[in-house]
């Protein structure tokens, strides 16, 4: 990957990054406006925290820099794994067999189609495994969806709101989101809708959250009730979610949804 690849994920990621050094790396690539894209705050040292104010133009770069080649130039000097990867996959189950079959998403090809017309995507493993019982779950949760059309993917963790997945993903015409009900699940969400922007990404949850986050033994930090603050007005689900995360005082890891 491109240099500039690895700071724009990290901005995606809501990470710090050298913001000077950052931005003096667009001007030699004759990316320019980024007043009108970025909008950075100083945190201390050289460390700069990163709105994105324009999220067309931060997607349309994200693609721009993700071409391949970069990671195994980067091995000749030893560093290698601060360059992202030329290429991602996804695991899926879709009609009629639910199988789960490799969907690889590399730079430089052309993505494959969709399966069905909306996705429930997955970054845990385990219930992507218990296919059967989140299934029936959904049934439980939103019953007016018809989860049996619906393609059921899986990207481990952020790999999930991967740019190289971004084609594949916008595909579909609405994606619906499975993740932890903490601080890490609600920014992969933020990160997927800011991936998406012309695809209806929703937080999947049931109507009474609070009965689940009660099964939990993890309880919500006073850094994350911070950070929770910063994460509303995403999705009338996720504002849901956050009310129920602050009166409760817990966070949730999803394999209790399999309980």
């Amino acid at each position: 990957m491109h240099r500039l690849f690895s700071y724009l994920e990290k901005i995606r990621l809501s990470k710090s990054i050298n913001y000077p050094v950052f931005a003096e790396l667009c001007r030699k690539e004759k990316v320019f406006g980024l007043d009108k894209i970025f909008k950075a705050e100083h945190e201390g040292a050289q460390r700069y925290r990163v709105e994105i104010l324009d999220e067309i133009q931060f997607n349309e770069l994200l693609l721009r820099f993700a071409e391949s080649g970069g990671r195994v130039a980067a091995a000749k000097t030893g560093n290698s794994h601060r360059e992202s990867v030329g290429a991602s996959y996804l695991l899926r189950r879709s009609l009629p067999l639910w199988q789960p079959e490799l969907v690889w998403l590399p730079a430089d090809r052309t993505v494959p189609a969709v399966a069905g017309k909306t996705a429930v995507v997955l970054e845990n493993l385990e219930n992507f495994h218990h296919f059967d019982k989140m299934s029936a779950l959904l049934h439980q949760w939103q019953p007016e969806n018809a989860w049996d059309a619906a393609d059921w993917l899986f990207g481990a963790g952020n790999q999930i709101s991967n740019a190289l997945n971004r084609a594949y993903l916008a595909q579909y015409g609405a994606v619906y989101c499975l993740f932890d009900w903490d601080i890490g699940g609600l920014q992969i969400f933020r990160n997927l809708q800011a991936m998406l922007p012309e695809t209806a990404v929703r937080f999947v949850l049931p109507a009474e959250p609070e009965q689940y986050l009660m099964q939990s033994n993890r309880l919500l930090s006073l850094q994350q009730r911070s950070k929770l603050s910063e994460l509303r007005g995403m999705s009338s689900e996720t504002d849901r979610l956050i009310a129920a995360m602050q009166s409760t005082d817990k966070v949730l890891e999803q394999e209790i949804y399999l309980i």
